[in-house]
């Protein structure tokens, strides 16, 4: 896995990754084993359902390679659906990481 979609990997949510397993059926710890023909369409359609797009692995897959890798780095940077709840909870853990940080 290129370091793309590894940082795709590492951006989703447990919530993403939940489903994930359950709709391409392969669990998280055997990624890296993975046949990237299964892996890759998958991770397509959460990549352009990040990004508000809602399309099927059939349709991702007629994108090149490095459009695929357009994609995934592009929904590495988009923010994750999720509640405000998360939001003040990465708030509160970012600036005690910060405040400690500065005591060392």
């Amino acid at each position: 896995m290129d370091d793309t979609n590894l940082h795709f990997m590492n951006s989703l949510t447990l919530a993403e990754l939940a489903t994930f397993e359950q709709t391409a059926g392969i669990s998280f710890d055997k990624i890296g084993t993975a046949d990237p023909m299964t892996l890759m369409p998958a991770l397509a359609v959460f990549a352009a359902k990040r990004l508000g797009l809602d399309q099927s692995a059939e349709i991702l897959s007629q994108l090149t390679m490095d459009e695929l890798q357009e994609l995934f780095a592009a929904a590495t940077q988009a923010t994750p659906s999720r509640p405000d709840e998360i939001n003040r909870i990465l708030e509160t853990v970012r600036g005690k990481s910060r405040a400690n940080s500065s005591k060392r």
